[in-house]
């Protein structure tokens, strides 16, 4: 896990995935602040989350088809502005 950044505010989660699963699809909720809240979902049908605030904000969803998250990037803050996915194909 990457250091911590903005502020050291609010909730820390870390989840545990196993090597044999991978994350399927990404999902939250966003305002003109920043991201709201986080949901992980797994091959294996395990749903992480929502982390944050799911309450309120727009939805926003990256679903990947054939395809694996294999890891994230981001903008940040004071808070979590943006935040992306690497994909492979399954395959690989």
């Amino acid at each position: 896990m990457s250091a911590i950044w903005g502020t050291d505010k609010g909730v820390h989660n870390r989840i545990s995935i196993p090597s044999h699963v991978y994350v399927t699809r990404l999902s939250g909720k966003f305002d003109s602040n920043g991201v709201k809240s986080l949901t992980v979902f797994t091959s294996d049908g395990t749903t992480y989350g929502p982390y944050g605030d799911a309450a309120s904000g727009k939805d926003f969803d990256i679903p990947v088809v054939k395809s694996a998250i294999v890891a994230f990037f981001g903008r940040s803050g004071q808070v979590l502005h943006a935040v992306g996915a690497y994909v492979v194909p399954k395959s690989c």
